[in-house]
């Protein structure tokens, strides 16, 4: 996020073990994890969901707050969640082993 990479989420529930079996799709991530932006547009801080409240996130470096530049209006003061700017995808059911590129491209 502070260096503006991009992001996608690659559910691998689909691919059976070693004995075949699979696991049911869990939820999407990026649903817990987001970003608020400050009012004047010129910060976000990283949050994460903790079962009940939305609260900054501080597993990462030192402060989970980054300087951002051209932030939309409408986002200035509001938080959103990362699943609102990133998308996740089903390796099996999306083809993964032949459109992954394209999903990081």
């Amino acid at each position: 996020m502070a260096r503006g990479n991009k992001a996608i989420g690659v559910h691998i529930n689909g691919i059976p073990d070693r004995y075949k079996q699979t696991k049911n799709l869990g939820p999407n991530p990026f649903d817990y994890l987001g970003v608020r932006y400050n009012i004047e547009g010129t910060k976000l801080t990283m949050i994460e969901f903790n079962g009940t409240n939305w609260v900054e996130y501080d597993e990462i470096d030192d402060s989970a707050s980054y300087s951002v530049k051209n932030v939309a209006q409408e986002r200035r003061g509001n938080a959103f969640k990362l699943s609102h700017f990133y998308r996740t995808y089903l390796w099996n059911k999306d083809d993964g082993y032949t459109n992954f590129s394209d999903w990081v491209g």
